[in-house]
């Protein structure tokens, strides 16, 4: 993988985790530090908006749930059916966050699937359906490379990391084709 996308993979890993998310609080937390200094209580079934990665850590402490669900097998299935429609040549839009959750969904399940091998099968079933989701819009993308232009709307339906691949592809063709197609030989 080049620097430049590997970089700008990196870069959108932290600003995921470092975007604003709404969690409900599950039990009492007395005088919690934050990170501004303050020192503060929440109550069990308080809503409160914190950056992602403190979420995660609330929530693996069974001390705090996500508010909006997080990635599931229900939703990915359904990602799937949009993106195998046998005639879609079509990029439906995805969350902007939808490969960071994506990650730490199928990280999960496989952790599950360590301590529980009947998890096995909904580890398997979601990394199957995740590489379709991938490789058909991996397609899909290359495909708007070789076009001369794109209409933005398009473009609106990719994520950062796909916007990324696809200047990577298109930059690569593009001199591939100056290259072949030069009259300097």
């Amino acid at each position: 993988m080049s620097k430049k996308i590997s970089e700008a993979l990196e870069n959108v890993e932290l600003e995921f985790l470092n975007s604003p998310v709404k969690i409900i609080i599950l039990k009492d937390l007395i005088d919690v530090a934050l990170i501004n200094g303050k020192i503060e209580s929440f109550k069990a079934g308080q809503e409160v908006e914190v950056s992602y990665w403190i979420a995660e850590k609330l929530v693996n402490l069974n001390l705090a749930k996500f508010k909006e669900e997080e990635a599931n097998l229900g939703s990915l299935s359904k990602i799937h059916w949009r993106e195998t429609i046998s005639d879609s040549r079509q990029l439906p839009k995805l969350n902007k966050n939808f490969y960071c959750a994506l990650k730490r969904f199928l990280r999960k399940l496989f952790m599950e699937a360590q301590k529980e091998p009947s998890k096995l099968k909904d580890y398997e079933k979601a990394l199957n359906i995740s590489r379709d989701i991938v490789n058909c819009r991996i397609r899909k993308i290359a495909s708007l490379t070789a076009a001369p232009s794109i209409p933005e709307s398009i473009l609106a339906n990719l994520t950062f990391e796909e916007v990324k691949l696809y200047e990577e592809l298109r930059d690569i063709i593009y001199e591939w084709k100056k290259t072949i197609l030069s009259d300097e030989s």
